[in-house]
């Protein structure tokens, strides 16, 4: 369905004669508007802009384009003919200050909000867990491994001086351990006491633990985390 162009003014009285005077090239169209069409204040009119363009000796394109800037310029309320569909809303939008959001839905966002930023905290002031880590837990992610490139996989092994050639060294050799059995956390630095030393071997330990690679089963032995 093709709908008619239609047009209502916006400005009235004495705003719209301060304009007119203060911009000419405007006058004479927005007073041939007003001799035209009748209820062009209150309401929405139909007009025909070829018609406009007969009585005021222009070419429609021109008509056209003087309507837009006086819709740009809030003088007019301005729609051109259009093919495309047509939304009607049938319920008028209810002011921003009748609204009245449920006191459930407020306290739910609230706690959301919440636990947004303290997550947010945590992951600024984590100090023990690998970033990537941290960031895909947060996503249900919970098969990450620990980056060994960012700030906080750095600072841990940099604490004991341990080259990431060594870490990777000691990690392996603790993963190769725990995979033959499940070992006590004694018998694990027992058995790679020959080949590191004790602090070591407890060091990235403990870190394998806080990135969740391994972890204790029910009888505190050592096993591969799921």
């Amino acid at each position: 369905v093709n709908y008619a162009s239609t047009l209502r003014f916006l400005m009235q009285g004495k705003d719209l004669y301060e304009f007119q005077v203060r911009n000419q090239v405007y006058d004479i169209l927005i007073k041939l508007l007003l001799r035209s069409y009748n209820g062009i204040f209150d309401s929405e009119v139909k007009i025909k802009e070829k018609e406009i363009a007969i009585r005021f000796k222009i070419s429609v394109e021109k008509v056209k384009h003087h309507l837009l800037e006086l819709h740009k310029l809030n003088v007019i309320e301005y729609k051109p003919v259009s093919d495309l569909p047509i939304l009607t809303f049938l319920q008028p939008r209810i002011d921003q200050k009748h609204i009245r959001i449920p006191a459930y839905i407020y306290e739910h966002r609230k706690e959301l909000a919440q636990l947004k930023l303290k997550s947010i905290i945590s992951y600024a002031f984590e100090n023990k867990t690998c970033r990537s880590v941290t960031l895909l837990h947060y996503f249900n992610d919970k098969t990450a491994k620990p980056c060994g490139k960012c700030d906080v996989c750095l600072a841990n092994k940099k604490d004991l001086t341990l080259s990431n050639k060594a870490f990777k060294k000691i990690e392996k050799a603790i993963l190769n351990e725990i995979k033959i059995a499940n070992t006590s956390p004694k018998d694990l630095i027992e058995n790679l006491r020959k080949d590191f030393e004790k602090n070591e071997i407890i060091y990235v330990t403990k870190w394998l633990i806080e990135n969740e690679i391994i972890k204790y089963n029910l009888i505190n032995q050592l096993t591969l985390a799921d």
